[in-house]
């Protein structure tokens, strides 16, 4: 947060993507939302449902009792890290590059921890920090609490990490963000995993739990 409110590569970097129009144009966002967009919405909501459907089954069945609790840490990272991170912007106050005045919006560009000019007049609140849809990517870096080995996880989290910054990029070509937008959603995301893992271990005692296992 620091490095992003004293100096201003937030917006030497989105410069790079507008002239006279953003990289992603709302005709071919029209064309890539089924991919990067709604796409990936329906893809994370998809997974959010098998992990509770075989959450549910696995009190059932026997060959699903060893991945229970890999279920349940994935899907209340689903849950959460959205609802927690992304609902956070209903707060913050902080509007999109496409609103500012430097993209062609009629908003001032102020940092997080500065107040808006006394002369400007605010119609609607900003709520575009942290970074809400990359939220639907780096809600997968739960995955690294769901495998046992190191190699496993650590593939799970560069997924998260990669879904994250796939969805978070597109939408700063779109200017709906600027780079720390993202960047600070992917920590708080963590943030919350850690935390969510951290509660299912003081709380649940499932010898499914994959971290149990050897570290190797």
């Amino acid at each position: 947060m620091a490095v992003f409110e004293l100096t201003d590569w937030d917006v030497r970097l989105q410069d790079r993507f507008y002239n006279d129009g953003w990289l992603i144009s709302p005709e071919l966002h029209r064309v890539l939302s089924p991919f990067f967009y709604r796409g990936f919405k329906i893809f994370t909501a998809t997974v959010g449902a098998f992990c509770l459907i075989c959450f549910m089954l696995s009190f059932k069945k026997e060959k699903l009792k060893a991945y229970r609790f890999a279920f349940l840490m994935l899907l209340l990272s689903i849950i959460f890290v959205p609802a927690i991170v992304a609902g956070a912007k209903q707060v913050t106050n902080q509007y999109c590059p496409k609103h500012i005045v430097r993209y062609g919006g009629v908003v001032p560009h102020v940092g997080v921890f500065e107040s808006y000019p006394a002369d400007f007049i605010q119609v609607k609140k900003g709520k575009c920090f942290p970074a809400g849809h990359a939220t639907s990517g780096f809600a997968f870096m739960g995955l690294f609490f769901c495998f046992a080995t190191r190699r496993k996880r650590l593939a799970g989290l560069a997924f998260g990490i990669f879904a994250g910054w796939m969805t978070g990029t597109y939408q700063m070509l779109r200017g709906e963000h600027f780079l720390s937008h993202t960047l600070v959603s992917m920590i708080a995301s963590w943030i919350v995993i850690s935390a969510i893992y951290c509660l299912l271990k003081r709380f649940c005692t499932d010898p499914a739990n994959p971290m149990r296992a050897d570290n190797s």
